[in-house]
This record gives structure tokens, C-alpha cells and sequence, in this order.
């Protein structure tokens, strides 16, 4: 008899263990549809990287869904550079170094570091929700001041453009004594210098500006049906204010403009999210998190949306 209570209560006590860790989204597996797998009114967090969760693999963005809502936190974290266009801060941009390997338990492991990268996966091992947040918050205060960085630098490059300009065309005065060629070169001259006031005002305002989190917004899912009635795409879209890394690049006629200068001096914008899903096979685990959800693109635009869970994600 007591052999068998011993039993019974070994049993519910295993029972108790295993629905609590099914809570926190690592054991036990279901099929859960896109339109409920944001839904829910509880508190629910995905993240967005160019492939499957691994430790060392970058997170571009933290969806937090709750509500019919969602906040997003850019935490990509591109380096600064001349070059960076705004096409570069799209959450399917690379910013993870190497592509990463599977190990054999299906979840992507790399040894390539991840120089740029501001939060990752490995990142994520022993939060719980409230911290996991935090963290996002930071890393997109991070975000924040390296797009200031990326914008300022663009203006000061600008700068020293018009400054060279200036320097070519006194150079051409010089040269010449011709009327028109006087009176061209100074007003190459006087644009310059008028250039060079406007950015610096840009550049002296993008300092100033103060970083605001995040808020909630409203998201789209979005669905089409194939010809026999299933569900053939659906993709996910919600408009946001962010600050996205090279996206305010200097422009003569817009710094010439008061109004548009002051739109330049600061570096948030409505930026739109919008990802088509497809279900990813399989689930990753990194550091014994779960991780499962939906590959989002094709081609050379595709990335994942993956929450910890080993539930099986299907559009519907």
C-alpha cells in the first residue's frame, strides 16, 4: 500500500513539474496557428535574427506581443560606417558574422563571433521575462545612440565635402579672371559655406536628442487563401517610430530647408515591419531553451521570428 501511495505521489509530483516547465515553453509540444500565436492577452516575446536561434547568433529585433499589440525593440547593431544606406537596418539585415552550423540536438551553435552584434541568444540564458525586457530596453537604448553615431558621421562627411568644394573653387578663382567665372565660384562658395552652417545645426541637434522607448502599436496579420480554401501566405505588419542606423543621410536642398532640417536633426522615423511567415522546421536549443516559430522572406531576405517554445508554429 504504501509502495503504491509513494508511487502516486512520485507520479503527480512529476506531473506538477512537467506542466510547470510547459509553461515556461520548453516542454510539451502543440500546434499552435499564427492568428493565436500573437493573440494572446498575456505577455508573449519573440526576436527576429537572419537564422535559427544560436548562442551566438544576432537578435535584430524583440517583439513583445500583448493585447493585439506589439512593442518592438531594434537591437541590431550594425557597426557605423560611410557607406550605410537605410536598407541596411531592416531586421533581415546581417549582422550575425558567419552563417552558423546545427549540432546534432538541431539548435544552430557558431564559434563566429558576433563583433556588431548588441543582444544575441546566448545573451538571453538565464532571464526570466521582466529581465528579458530590460535587456531588450538597453539594447535598444544602444541601437539608439549608434544611430546617432551613424548620422552624425554621414553630416560631418558631408562637412568636409563642402569644405573641399570650397577649397576647389577659390582655387578656380584663382585661375581665372573671367566675370561669369567669379561670380559662379562665389556662389558655389556661398552654398558651401551655407551647407556646412545647416549641417552642423543638423549635427548639434542630432546630440541633443533624448532617447524615447519604445510603445505599443497596433499589428496587422495579414492572410491569403489558396484555391482550395487554405491558408497559402500571411504576413505580419505593424508600423513603429524607431531610429534606424544610416537612415538620415544629408541632402543639400533638405538642409537648405528649415522645415526639412529639422526633421533631419533627429534620427527616429515611422519605420514599417512587415514579414510574410512561413512555418521553420524543427525546434533550436541554446543554452536549454527551445526556441521554434516561423522563418520569415526567401532569397537573400530571409530570417526567422522564434519565441521560446517547442510548440510547432503553422499559418492559419
Amino acid at each position: 500500500m504504501r509502495s503504491m501511495m509513494r508511487k502516486t505521489l512520485l507520479g503527480s509530483l512529476s506531473i506538477g513539474l512537467c506542466l510547470s516547465l510547459a509553461a515556461c515553453g520548453n516542454l510539451g509540444s502543440r500546434t499552435v496557428s499564427a492568428s493565436s500565436a500573437f493573440a494572446s492577452d498575456q505577455q508573449t516575446i519573440w526576436f527576429t535574427s537572419n537564422y535559427p536561434p544560436g548562442p551566438n547568433v544576432a537578435i535584430n529585433n524583440v517583439l513583445i506581443f500583448q493585447g493585439g499589440k506589439v512593442t518592438c525593440y531594434d537591437t541590431s547593431g550594425q557597426a557605423t560606417s560611410p557607406s550605410l544606406s537605410s536598407s541596411s537596418t531592416t531586421p533581415n539585415s546581417s549582422a550575425a558574422g558567419t552563417q552558423p552550423q546545427s549540432d546534432s540536438d538541431g539548435a544552430e551553435q557558431s564559434d563566429s563571433p558576433t563583433a556588431s552584434a548588441i543582444l544575441t541568444y546566448g545573451d538571453l540564458k538565464g532571464l526570466d521575462t521582466q529581465q528579458i525586457v530590460a535587456k531588450a530596453q538597453s539594447a535598444d537604448h544602444h541601437h539608439f545612440h549608434n544611430a546617432i553615431a551613424a548620422d552624425m558621421q554621414l553630416y560631418q562627411i558631408d562637412v568636409q565635402q563642402a569644405k573641399s568644394d570650397i577649397v576647389t573653387s577659390r582655387q578656380s578663382l584663382s585661375n581665372t579672371d573671367t566675370a561669369g567665372n567669379h561670380g559662379a565660384r562665389g556662389n558655389e562658395i556661398d552654398n558651401a559655406n551655407l551647407v556646412i552652417s545647416n549641417d552642423e545645426a543638423v549635427i548639434a541637434q542630432l546630440q541633443k536628442t533624448p532617447y524615447q522607448a519604445p510603445t505599443a502599436v497596433p499589428y496587422t496579420l495579414g492572410q491569403k487563401s489558396s484555391s482550395d480554401g487554405t491558408v497559402a501566405t500571411q504576413t505580419l505588419s505593424f508600423d513603429y517610430t524607431g531610429a534606424p542606423i544610416g537612415g538620415n543621410v544629408p541632402n543639400d536642398s533638405c538642409v537648405l530647408n528649415s522645415d526639412c532640417r529639422a526633421s533631419a536633426g533627429t534620427p527616429y522615423q515611422k519605420i514599417s515591419f512587415s514579414r510574410q511567415l512561413s512555418a521553420a522546421p524543427g525546434t533550436s536549443t541554446v543554452n536549454g531553451t527551445k526556441y521554434s516559430g516561423y522563418q520569415t522572406g526567401s532569397g537573400s531576405t530571409i530570417g526567422y521570428l522564434q519565441t521560446a517554445s517547442s510548440d510547432n508554429f503553422v499559418l492559419g
